[in-house]
């Protein structure tokens, strides 16, 4: 668990899968909040003791128990978070339900997945009341776009929305996506022989190709998910992923930024 010196504005994300977590903490820590990532219901319940947060984002599903569950815990038995905004997200198979519990449990909501980022900072915003923002994802073009192009493999916009138009965030961003990628192809070429560790990654892999516009990669990932991916698949899927960091070099000179691939 990593736990930030000031914790003016602190904010503990709960569960959710390494890139999320380290996408968000990216984003936030450059938009001037400090971000506590816990991976389990027990972490979160070490930190909350001892770290007031400004809110708590919790996953549906935690390796050690519910999401919900925890919320209404950290509710219940945690004074510091008394009027402090809790949100729980995830894929449930009855987002109604999953929204009364959450109302029942004293929770501020429930957020559905896919879950876009620039939807969830204008939401942090809102909740945290740092600068205000609008709980709909805002429309802002690149100013640097360049020439347009027919269906790119990687939409920048939508980098520009979550990086809140900043290019060097926008850099740092589509680097980390490209670094995890090649480190989830690299995982699934290795469990090839395994469906279930290929459908985990597949599902990884198209939640943070959604994430950053990249549609095309997100599309053959849902596919590995639901029917499974052989060697001449996964060939296609790093074809794709490829594509995406000519366009992300060519487009915003980033070569040197992405780092290693695996």
């Amino acid at each position: 668990m990593h736990e930030p010196q000031d914790d003016t504005k602190t904010i503990l994300i709960v569960g959710d899968p390494a890139l999320s977590r380290s996408l968000m903490q990216l984003v936030l820590n450059k938009l001037q909040y400090a971000v506590c990532c816990a991976s389990t219901a027990a972490e979160a319940r070490r930190a909350a003791r001892r770290t007031p947060f400004a809110l708590v984002l919790v996953a549906l599903n935690l390796p050690d128990g519910s999401g919900l569950e925890l919320g209404a815990w950290l509710r219940r038995e945690i004074r510091a978070l008394d009027g402090i905004p809790i949100l729980v997200f995830g894929d449930a198979w009855d987002e109604a339900r999953a929204r009364d519990a959450c109302k029942e449990a004293g929770l501020q909501g429930y957020l559905a997945k896919p879950l876009s980022i620039g939807r969830l900072l204008g939401t942090i915003r809102e909740l945290t009341q740092q600068g205000g923002g609008e709980t709909v994802e805002p429309e802002r073009p690149l100013p640097f776009h360049g020439q347009e192009l027919m269906a790119p493999p990687m939409d920048l916009d939508r980098l520009a929305e979550i990086a809140d138009g900043d290019r060097q965030l926008i850099v740092e961003i589509g680097s980390l996506y490209l670094a995890t990628a090649a480190r989830y192809l690299e995982e699934m070429r290795r469990a090839l022989a395994s469906a279930p560790e290929l459908r985990r990654l597949a599902h990884a892999l198209k939640g943070a190709s959604r994430n950053v516009g990249a549609e095309r990669v997100a599309e053959l990932a849902e596919a590995a998910e639901r029917n499974g991916i052989d060697a001449a698949g996964l060939v296609r899927l790093e074809h794709r992923v490829e594509e995406v960091r000519r366009f992300f070099e060519e487009t915003l000179g980033a070569g040197e930024h992405n780092g290693a691939a695996g």
